[in-house]
């Protein structure tokens, strides 16, 4: 989730047309501290509020990588002498500029508590400090670390379900792993490739798309940044400011899942998990899941879609605000959508 209004977010940008610089000016550097201070401190002052189921634990660690460490949350059953153990990797949102697994503390505990699973919530390197392809290539760093370490670090058993997802960039940097993977593309030799294969993604409000990338058949029914243009919560503007701070290559696997999709052929996907995909009507990025999900099924995969009718761009977090769509909520939808997601549809 990215908050828009003047004192949260973007009330400085840098000035695009120079080199993207490695050292940030100060006064941008201040505004990105000022901001990831201030969704800590609703993060915290929110956890402080949220019951603790009594059949799970939860510990921060770090997770060493590759010259960088990935601040960890994680959450599993007390119990984990019997039963399954599947492994849920969770990334947090804010526009890949901001936030931390504080934003997720809320869902993560109900997923450990509810579905007896191991859940880890890890940090990823953000911009500007970190432009693109680094937040996308550092969460799939931990990705891979986790496949290979999870059982014997955190006691999940992947053979029981390897599910990975997030909320808003979380859920972009989810869809480029699974991306990544089903082509067998990861970077550099074998041991940087997922140990085992994804059983599930769950995706929230996820980016796949700009006007260079939707493809031409849907560029008729991509109006979502035209029609939800001052949306809660997210703004077509601010998503501009958002892309343009992170500087990708917008035709790279490493930016968006749809060139795994349109780009190869069938035999060439190593394998199709389910995938859960949750928008919202208002949200500007509201007709790239609609779209996915479209392309998705055409190409095999099992796909389930909750529309959420009320809101903007939203999710269920760790945070003092609520989501307004009822019937279901995003919170029981959240919940649905992981169940369906654990249960192996189609796998």
């Amino acid at each position: 989730m990215v908050l828009t209004n003047s004192s949260l977010y973007f009330q400085h940008t840098l000035h695009m047309s120079t080199p993207f610089p490695m050292a940030i000016p100060h006064e941008v550097a201040e505004t990105v501290a000022q901001n990831r201070a201030l969704l800590e401190c609703w993060a915290q002052q929110t956890i402080h509020k949220l019951p603790m189921p009594s059949n799970i634990e939860e510990f921060q660690t770090k997770i060493k990588l590759s010259g960088w460490i990935s601040h960890t949350r994680v959450f599993r059953p007390k119990n984990r002498s019997s039963g399954k153990l599947p492994l849920i990797v969770y990334f947090h949102g804010g526009g890949l500029r901001a936030g931390s697994p504080s934003m997720l503390v809320r869902p993560a505990r109900y997923f450990a508590s509810t579905y007896n699973a191991v859940v880890v919530c890890p940090s990823y390197r953000l911009v500007p400090e970190q432009p693109w392809p680094q937040p996308m290539r550092s969460a799939w760093e931990v990705l891979s670390h986790l496949s290979r370490h999870a059982e014997r670090d955190f006691g999940a058993k992947l053979d029981d379900g390897f599910i990975v997802g997030g909320v808003s960039a979380g859920a972009t940097l989810s869809s480029v792993a699974l991306g990544i993977d089903i082509l067998a593309s990861g970077p550099g030799n074998s041991d940087e490739k997922l140990a085992r294969p994804l059983t599930g993604v769950f995706l929230n409000c996820p980016l796949f798309f700009t006007d260079d990338i939707v493809p031409d058949m849907y560029k008729h029914r991509w109006t979502s940044r035209h029609d939800n243009a001052a949306s809660e919560n997210m703004t077509t503007p601010a998503l501009s400011r958002i892309l343009a701070e992170l500087r990708p290559d917008v035709h790279s696997p490493w930016f968006s899942f749809i060139h795994v999709l349109e780009r190869q052929h069938d035999v060439e996907l190593r394998y199709r998990p389910p995938i859960f995909l949750q928008a919202c009507y208002h949200d500007p990025l509201r007709d790239d899941s609609i779209i996915m999900a479209e392309i998705l099924r055409n190409r095999g995969f099992p796909v389930k879609m909750d529309m959420m009718p009320d809101d903007g761009h939203a999710a269920w977090v760790t945070m003092p605000w609520e989501a307004k769509s009822q019937n279901p909520t995003m919170e029981e939808s959240t919940m649905e959508g992981m169940r369906w997601l654990l249960e192996g549809h189609g796998v």
